[in-house]
C-alpha cells in the first residue's frame, strides 16, 4: 500500500492510517508516479525525465511491478514524453499491462527497438526516431493514430484479433512491406510519402479508405477484396491523391463506390447511410481517385485507360457501365485463390536446407518456436530460436516441414 501503515487496536479491530508519501518513486533511474495521485495507489505511471533532457539510458526495460518498500505495484500506463529526446537510448521494451501509449516516444536519435505489450490497444505518437527499424504490433490493438513517422521502419504487418481503425500515423517511412489484416478503416493520411513499397493489398476486412489516405505514394499494384459483411467498399475521391498506379486487381464482384466525407475522421462512416449529414453524395469532386500522379498532373477521366483494371470474370460488363471504373481498362481476370493466398509479404522467418543441416533464421524482435516434423508427421525435433538469430540443426536427408510460429515451411535436407 503506498505510504506507511500505523495500526491502532480498537473495539472495532484493526485501523490503519497511511502517512504521507511522495507522489513519485525512483526505480533504476527512472521516475514513477502513484495512480491516483493522492489516496490510496492502484499502480504506476512511467514519468518524465525530472531533469527535462530525457534519460540517459541506452537500454530501457520497464518491469511489470515495481515494489516501493511497501507494497507492488503494476506499471499501467506511460506518461506524454516520456520517452522523448533520449539520446542514447536504442532499445525499450514496455509491460504487459500497459493498453495506451500516446505521445510518449519521439527525438530519439538512436533508438532502434521497440517491444510494445500484448495488452495494448491503443498506439499513438512514436515519431522522429530514425534509426528505429524494428517495432511490433500487438493483436489486441484497436486504433493506430499519429504513429510511426519519420522512422526506419521497412515492414508494418497489423494482424489484430479485432477490427482496427489507422489513421495518420506510417508516413515518411522506407516500408517494403505492408499488411492490414483485419484492418476495418484506414483513414485521413494513415500511408503517405512511402517511396519504396510497389504492391499494396487490402484485405476483406476493409469497409473504406478515406481522404489522402494513400497520398505521394507511387504503386505498381493495388489489390482489393470483396468485403467481408457483403458492404461496397468505399473510397473517398482523393483517397489516392498524387499517387501513381499501374495495375489495380480488384476482386470484387460488389463494386466499390466513390464517396466523400465531411467531416473525416468521426465514427463508424463506412456502414452511415447515404443521407446522414456527414456525407455529400452528390458532392462534385475536385479530382477521382488515381487522377493526380506524383508529377502532380490533372489528367481527364479519358487518361485513366491507361491504368489496367482487372476484375473478376463475369464482372467486366459491370465495371465498364460504371461512368468511373468504365475509364480504365478494363480486362477479366481469374480471381481463384483469392487476396490472401496472392500475399507474397516478406516472412519474418526463412527456413532453408543444405547438406545435412537444416537453418533457421528468425528476423523478427520476438523469440519463435521451431517444430520440425518429417514428411510422415514424425516429430524430429523442437527448439526456439531467439530474436534476430540463426539456429542451425543436423538432420538426415529426406523431406520435413517445419513450423514456425503460424507459418509453416516445406524443406529439402541433402
Amino acid at each position: 500500500m503506498k505510504g506507511l501503515c500505523l495500526f491502532l487496536i480498537s473495539a472495532l479491530g484493526p485501523v490503519a492510517f497511511h502517512a504521507a508519501q511522495a507522489k513519485t518513486l525512483e526505480h533504476d533511474g527512472i521516475t514513477y508516479t502513484y495512480i491516483p495521485e493522492t489516496g490510496q495507489a492502484t499502480g504506476l505511471r512511467v514519468g518524465v525525465c525530472p531533469d527535462g533532457k530525457g534519460y540517459s539510458h541506452s537500454r530501457i526495460e520497464i518491469p511489470r511491478s515495481i515494489n516501493d518498500g511497501f507494497a507492488d505495484y503494476p506499471v499501467v500506463a506511460i506518461a506524454a514524453n516520456a520517452f522523448a529526446g533520449c539520446e542514447n537510448l536504442t532499445f525499450l521494451s514496455l509491460p504487459e499491462g500497459v493498453t495506451e501509449i500516446s505521445g510518449a516516444i519521439g527525438n530519439c536519435p538512436v533508438l532502434e527497438t521497440v517491444v510494445l505489450p500484448n495488452s495494448l490497444k491503443f498506439l499513438s505518437g512514436i515519431e522522429n526516431c530514425p534509426g528505429l527499424k524494428q517495432i511490433n504490433f500487438p493483436a489486441a490493438l484497436t486504433k493506430v493514430n499519429w504513429a510511426i513517422n519519420d522512422c526506419a521502419v521497412s515492414s508494418v504487418m497489423l494482424a489484430p484479433e479485432n477490427t482496427v481503425t489507422i489513421s495518420r500515423s506510417f508516413n515518411r517511412l522506407h516500408l517494403e512491406n505492408l499488411v492490414l489484416d483485419n484492418v476495418e478503416m484506414v483513414e485521413y493520411k494513415a500511408f503517405c510519402n512511402l517511396d519504396v513499397l510497389k504492391v499494396l493489398k487490402f484485405p476483406a476486412s476493409v469497409k473504406g479508405i478515406g481522404l489522402e489516405t494513400f497520398c505521394k505514394c507511387d504503386f505498381e499494384e493495388i489489390w482489393f477484396e470483396d468485403n467481408r459483411d457483403g458492404l461496397a467498399i468505399k473510397i473517398d475521391y482523393e483517397a489516392f491523391a498524387d499517387t501513381d498506379v499501374e495495375r489495380i486487381y480488384m476482386n470484387c464482384r460488389t463494386m466499390p463506390v466513390l464517396w466523400s466525407f465531411w467531416p473525416f475522421g468521426y465514427g463508424a462512416w463506412p456502414d452511415c447511410p447515404p443521407d446522414d449529414d456527414d456525407y455529400q453524395w452528390a458532392y462534385t469532386p475536385y479530382t477521382y481517385p488515381f487522377m493526380t500522379g506524383s508529377d502532380g498532373r490533372r489528367p481527364t477521366l479519358a487518361d485513366l485507360a491507361e491504368i489496367r483494371l482487372f476484375v473478376p470474370e463475369g464482372c467486366g460488363a459491370m465495371y465498364e457501365a460504371d461512368p468511373y471504373w468504365g475509364n480504365f481498362s478494363v480486362e477479366e481476370f481469374p480471381f481463384e485463390a483469392g487476396l490472401k493466398d496472392e500475399a507474397h509479404h516478406t516472412p519474418a522467418v526463412s527456413v532453408t536446407g543444405a547438406d545435412g543441416v537444416l537453418t533457421v533464421d528468425n528476423t523478427a524482435i520476438m523469440p519463435m518456436e521451431v517444430t520440425v516434423y518429417d514428411c510422415l508427421g514424425a516429430l524430429k525435433a523442437t527448439f526456439t530460436v531467439g530474436a534476430s538469430s540463426v539456429i542451425s540443426r543436423q538432420m538426415d536427408a529426406g523431406m520435413y516441414v517445419v513450423k514456425c510460429g503460424d507459418t509453416a515451411h516445406k524443406v529439402l535436407v541433402r
